[in-house]
């Protein structure tokens, strides 16, 4: 799935969205498998298993950014959890409730951080 990265908006409430666009360069959508605990490898090395669920994940690439724009972005990262709104390729609206994966961002001088990315990840299956 295509996902427009001018369309990204998060929240800490999942009333009050930031617009994410102007701080990315690019967003990947992902569907990552979580596996039963069934799963695992024969003794003739065949795959067996049972696929539990299926959990949409979006990284968000963000551009050099400078402090202010890092004391912004950094409360949401910082998050327990946070609702990411995006726009599907059919034109819409899609909301899921997130969790961050850890970032860390490179400095070379104190002005501006080199770019970096972060996953959010959805907090429940897809349907």
């Amino acid at each position: 799935m295509f996902t427009d990265k001018d369309s990204i908006e998060i929240s800490l409430d999942g009333i009050t969205y930031l617009s994410l666009g102007q701080y990315l360069v690019n967003a990947k959508f992902g569907k990552h498998k979580e596996w039963s605990s069934d799963t695992g490898r024969t003794m003739s090395h065949k795959m067996k298993g049972s696929l539990g669920a299926i959990f949409d994940k979006i990284t968000l690439y963000f551009r050099r950014l400078n402090a202010t724009e890092i004391g912004i972005i950094a409360p949401y990262l910082d998050s327990e959890k946070q609702w990411v709104r995006f726009t599907h390729t059919n034109g819409t609206k899609k909301v899921m409730e997130t969790y961050t994966g850890d970032w860390e961002v490179t400095y070379k001088n104190m002005r501006v951080g080199e770019s970096f990315n972060c996953s959010v990840i959805a907090r429940n299956p897809r349907a």
